[in-house]
């Protein structure tokens, strides 16, 4: 079982450009909603936000503790709003979940998988075409990622599509079955020298063609003055 994240939450009563001073005083606006329950507006400490945020990516369920109230809200994380520069969160939604309904949300994907020999000889490299994708499962079926297996891949220009992918039992992919998500590419640098090296070639057959036709001209030149 995975460890709990608890949020401890306090009801908001300011809205719109109020809200500044209350991120000066270290606190972060957020809002709770569900399918089941009216939109609640909240204020929790910044750094114990960003903490959490970090940590429950966005299917890790959150136990979101209301002041006053006697039992948490079980959430996840949903869109955020992050300060461009500090990178602190200025904003946050959380899903409220109830544990027996679906629910859809992103997850990131990651590569996996024995690395093929083309690769680990730098003739080749892997490449994550698809960061993240929408999936759909239970609350507490919900899997931190979703590996992307490219042990098969052998050759330069082939592919994974969605439809090989593997994931944990009870979770739905929300994607095209045909997309592709990962593949096995030349590497840029490769192909950078082989570039370089069929210049270089064109340039010595200029040169050697330069030097044809000067000692062509000479020996033209000298059979004149001879005769």
């Amino acid at each position: 079982m995975s460890e709990t994240i608890q949020l401890n939450a306090a009801e908001r009563t300011v809205t719109g450009k109020k809200v500044a001073q209350l991120r000066r005083e270290g606190k972060t606006p957020i809002v709770l909603y569900g399918p089941r329950s009216e939109p609640v507006a909240l204020q929790v400490e910044t750094k114990a936000l960003q903490e959490v945020l970090f940590r429950s990516g966005t299917t890790h369920v959150i136990e979101v503790q209301i002041d006053g109230e006697s039992a948490p809200r079980r959430a996840i994380a949903r869109a955020r709003q992050l300060h461009p520069t500090r990178l602190t969160p200025l904003h946050a939604d959380f899903l409220e979940i109830d544990k027996e309904v679906k629910v859809t949300t992103k997850v990131p994907t990651r590569l996996t998988g024995a690395i093929p020999r083309v690769v680990t000889r730098n003739e080749a490299r892997l490449q994550l075409l698809i960061e993240s994708l929408e999936i759909r499962a239970l609350p507490d079926d919900l899997p931190a990622e979703i590996q992307v297996d490219t042990s098969k891949l052998t050759r330069i220009g082939q592919i994974v599509r969605i439809r090989d992918l593997e994931p944990p039992d009870g979770v739905r992919i929300m994607a095209d079955p045909d997309r592709a998500i990962g593949r096995m590419a030349a590497l840029r640098r490769q192909m950078v020298i082989e570039e370089d090296v069929e210049d270089e070639d064109e340039d010595l057959e200029g040169e050697e063609l330069e030097g044809a036709e000067a000692a062509e001209g000479a020996s033209e030149d000298g059979g004149g003055g001879e005769g």
